[in-house]
């Protein structure tokens, strides 16, 4: 699965037009920048956990990350529960986040082709 897809970016972009939508994709990385900052097990309690992760699927929604989008979600619904979550998942989740950013960051750089 791709970190973001392209059908969504398209369809954003024919809305918002071209550098709306480069604007929108550059908030949307420093956001994630500053979430994954935030991101340590050992920072947050369950409340935080369920705030930054569904920050995180909110956005990931808007931009076609869905599987950004799926991982915090589940965490969301598990930090909400107070269930545990197990750092190998938010390992994870900060994976797939770092791969979304580089994909935004690659969007950015192709600047609107």
């Amino acid at each position: 699965m791709l970190p973001l897809e392209s059908n969504v970016l398209r369809r954003l972009a024919t809305d918002i037009g071209e550098e709306g939508l480069q604007q929108a994709l550059a908030l949307f990385h420093e956001e994630l920048s500053q979430v994954a900052d935030e991101l340590t097990p050992v920072a947050l309690d369950s409340a935080r956990l369920a705030k930054q992760a569904h920050v995180i699927k909110s956005s990931s929604a808007t931009f076609g990350a869905t599987l950004l989008r799926e991982l915090a979600a589940d965490i969301e619904s598990r930090a909400q529960s107070g269930e545990p979550v197990p750092v190998a998942d938010l390992q994870r989740l900060q994976a797939v986040l770092v791969d979304t950013m580089a994909a935004v960051t690659a969007e950015l750089d192709a600047g609107g082709r």
